[in-house]
């Protein structure tokens, strides 16, 4: 059994992966974002008392990705947890280089929080581990390296699942760097391009299903992400993908619509999991929308909260105090680091899919919303 969970924390990303084998469940982490007082994903390990982590994955830099990690960090010491990888984005050696990276990601305003953030990566990777010999949590950088075969499928980095990195490869990384480093106002779309991109395949028999998680990627990176998935996956991706972590909470991204085309097949069946806050403007855009529900009609959408597309035709959703509550004090940071407006009535309209659950066995997926609402689009 492979299971996705996606919490919703608004603007942000915050995913569990989890495997069952021969009755043990693993779990590892795709980012982390703390809503108000509360870190969804702690909440979940707390509730399922977990308290080992297989891999946690960092996907970039953006506090709408990593906000949650102090408290993480403070769960697994508390009840003595474990993690055996840490997978984050690539960062330069210099120290001086690493500090001009993160002034730019988060202003004077935001200092307590940058601070506490990088505290936390470093701690993070002091926690024990379980299956190392030196009981040490292994620390990788994972980059797009130039296997563009089926070699590339890793099995370490959780149990019961191959992971394949496909975005970015060393020499964009560093030139994502040098624009963020040289060039502030450009920083966010860079970080963005330099989103760690991966595909995990599942495998049961003769079935395959493959699941592919975008960061907040945008921009050129898609064409080279687009080719390094049919070829590593024989093309297998066009018929098999199961689930796609739409980027960058399905703002407007022409490159990533003109690429999917060619890379998944218009009758493939597969869930679309799009991460925004209430009604937010752009976050997920109309267009995005309609290409997905155009070009995919198979496909399952799940918006975690309701689009302002779907809220100004009147459609329905649940409120989720959680969210109304804290909507306010989280998102000004987020909207003024991507340049959008910051509108506090938008956080009126309640969830959409809300968390949801993406499962599989085999070869078919259920999808479980937390609302119990359909996609109305």
């Amino acid at each position: 059994m492979f299971s996705i969970h996606i919490f919703n924390v608004g603007h942000g990303d915050s995913i569990i992966l989890e495997t069952k084998i021969a009755k043990k469940s693993y779990y590892s982490i795709i980012d982390c974002k703390k809503v108000g007082l509360k870190t969804p994903i702690v909440e979940f390990l707390k509730k399922k008392k977990i308290k080992n982590i297989h891999s946690l994955f960092l996907t970039h830099f953006h506090s709408d990705h990593c906000s949650g990690l102090p408290q993480l960090l403070d769960y697994l010491i508390e009840n003595k947890g474990t993690l055996e990888f840490f997978i984050s984005p690539y960062l330069p050696h210099e120290l001086d280089l690493k500090e001009h990276l993160w002034s730019v990601l988060y202003d004077d305003s935001n200092r307590i929080q940058r601070k506490e953030i990088i505290k936390a990566i470093g701690a993070i990777q002091k926690l024990s581990s379980i299956t190392h010999d030196n009981k040490k949590v292994l620390s990788v950088h994972i980059l797009y390296e130039g296997n563009n075969t089926p070699s590339a499928w890793q099995s370490h980095l959780h149990p019961g699942l191959l992971f394949a990195p496909v975005n970015p490869n060393p020499e964009e990384a560093i030139q994502y760097l040098r624009t963020v480093i040289k060039e502030a106002e450009l920083g966010g779309k860079a970080i963005n391009s330099l989103s760690h991109t991966f595909m995990f395949q599942y495998n049961r028999g003769a079935n395959i299903s493959i699941a592919a998680f975008t960061g907040d990627l945008e921009g050129r990176a898609w064409r080279a992400v687009k080719n390094r998935c049919l070829d590593i996956t024989q093309n297998a991706i066009k018929d098999k993908l199961r689930f796609l972590k739409i980027p960058h909470h399905g703002a407007l991204n022409p490159s990533m619509a003109q690429n999917l085309a060619a890379m998944i097949n218009s009758k493939t069946r597969f869930v679309a999991s799009i991460s925004c806050g209430p009604a937010k403007s752009q976050h997920p855009h109309e267009n995005t929308l309609k290409f997905i529900k155009n070009q995919f009609p198979l496909c399952e959408i799940a918006c975690t909260n309701i689009t302002s597309h779907c809220h100004t035709k009147g459609l329905p959703s649940i409120p989720q105090d959680i969210l109304q509550q804290t909507e306010k004090d989280i998102d000004f940071m987020e909207c003024a680091m991507s340049g959008q407006p910051f509108d506090p009535q938008s956080s009126q309209p309640g969830a959409c899919a809300g968390d949801h659950i993406f499962s599989i066995s085999g070869n078919e997926y259920t999808l479980n919303r937390s609302t119990g609402l359909p996609c109305a689009l």
